[in-house]
């Protein structure tokens, strides 16, 4: 109850806001997921074996998959699922290095990638907050 009102707070415990780790990792996430749509959309434009249906196909699903993780990593950053799911990036690029032999970029890139992917991890689990308004 408030020193100055007669009626208690309705306000219930809160989580702390994400602090600046959790941001960097969504900022750093954010780039990459960013990176993949411009890649997926480039493919539209460039010489490439595959019939034109088949190039938009394959450009608007990475698209997709991009703006998907956007949502994901700034609408449900404290979800565990979403922050596990954030290690497909990382394992996305080791991939490309272990059955393509390409070393750059993809090796910095799941360097980097697997760092957002920690700096989010946890987010939402600190200690909850409590109203100093609220009843004893």
């Amino acid at each position: 109850m408030s020193a100055l009102t007669s009626t208690p707070s309705m306000t219930p415990l809160t989580r702390s806001p994400l602090g600046a780790r959790v941001r960097t990792g969504q900022v750093l996430l954010t780039l990459f997921f960013t990176m993949s749509a411009l890649i997926a959309v480039s493919t539209v434009f460039a010489d490439d074996p595959f019939e034109a249906p088949a190039l938009v196909l394959i450009a608007s699903f990475g698209l997709l998959a991009a703006i998907l993780g956007i949502a994901a990593v700034w609408g449900a950053v404290t979800s565990r699922l979403v922050q596990l799911s954030m290690w497909a990036m990382p394992l996305f690029f080791v991939s490309h290095v272990a059955t393509l032999g390409t070393w750059l970029p993809d090796a910095p890139f799941a360097v980097l990638s697997a760092v957002g992917a920690l700096l989010i991890m946890g987010a939402g689990r600190g200690p909850a907050k409590t109203n100093d308004d609220a009843p004893a």
